[in-house]
C-alpha cells in the first residue's frame, strides 16, 4: 500500500506569508503505481476548495504545486502530477487571518489519532452572522463540500483520503465530516 501527502498552499496578503493544508491518501500497490489515483484525489481536493470559494476573498488563492510526497514506509519518495490554483470568489472585507472554519474529519477508529482537521481561511466578512457564528448559508456550503469529498473518497477503487497517524504509521479512511457553527483558530504550539 502507498501512503502519500499533498500540500495545498494558502496565499493572501492578510497572512503575512503563506499557510497550508495537508492532505493524506492511501492507494493500493506501490508508491509509483498510485500516480493516477493521486491526480484524481488532487482534483477532488481542488473541487472542495472551489465549492467553498464564496467564503474566500477573491484576492486569495489555494494552490497545489503538483508534488506528491511519500509518508510512512514511502517517506522520501516523490513524484509530480498536474498542479492547480483555485482562487477565492468573494469580494469585500476580510476577517482576521486566524479566524477559520474548521472541518473535522472522522474515521472508523483510532480515537484522537483517527480525527483530522482542515482549517479554512482567510475568510471574508460575509462568512459571519451578527451574533458571531458562521453565516448559515456559508456553513451549509462547507458542510456540503466536506460531505461530497468524503463520498468521493469512498468511491475511489483502491484508494482513499484519510487521517495519517505518524505514531501508528497508518492511514484511517475518512468516513464523515463535522463542521461546528463556530469559528476556530490554530494557535502556535509555542504559545
Amino acid at each position: 500500500m502507498a501512503l502519500g501527502r499533498l500540500v495545498v498552499r494558502i496565499s493572501h496578503s492578510s497572512l503575512g506569508g503563506t499557510g497550508s493544508n495537508t492532505w493524506h491518501f492511501r492507494a493500493d500497490g506501490d508508491f509509483s503505481a498510485s500516480f493516477g489515483l493521486a491526480e484524481d484525489i488532487a482534483l477532488d481536493i481542488k473541487a472542495f476548495y472551489a465549492a467553498c470559494g464564496t467564503l474566500f476573498p477573491d484576492t486569495g488563492t489555494w494552490s497545489f504545486d503538483g508534488l506528491v510526497l511519500g509518508v510512512g514506509p514511502d517517506e522520501g519518495q516523490t513524484y509530480s502530477i498536474a498542479n492547480w490554483t483555485q482562487p477565492g470568489s468573494a469580494a469585500g472585507g476580510v476577517l482576521p487571518p486566524q479566524t477559520c472554519i474548521v472541518v473535522g474529519w472522522r474515521t472508523p477508529s483510532g480515537g484522537r489519532s483517527g480525527r483530522g482537521r482542515t482549517f479554512l481561511g482567510p475568510l471574508t466578512t460575509n462568512a459571519v452572522e451578527a451574533n458571531g457564528t458562521i453565516e448559515t448559508t456559508k456553513l451549509g456550503v462547507v458542510r456540503a463540500a466536506a460531505t461530497a469529498l468524503v463520498a468521493q473518497s469512498e468511491d475511489y477503487v483502491g484508494a482513499a483520503l484519510g487521517v495519517f497517524s505518524p505514531q501508528d504509521v497508518v492511514l484511517r479512511d475518512f468516513t464523515s465530516a463535522v463542521v461546528h457553527d463556530k469559528f476556530a483558530y490554530l494557535g502556535s504550539r509555542r504559545d
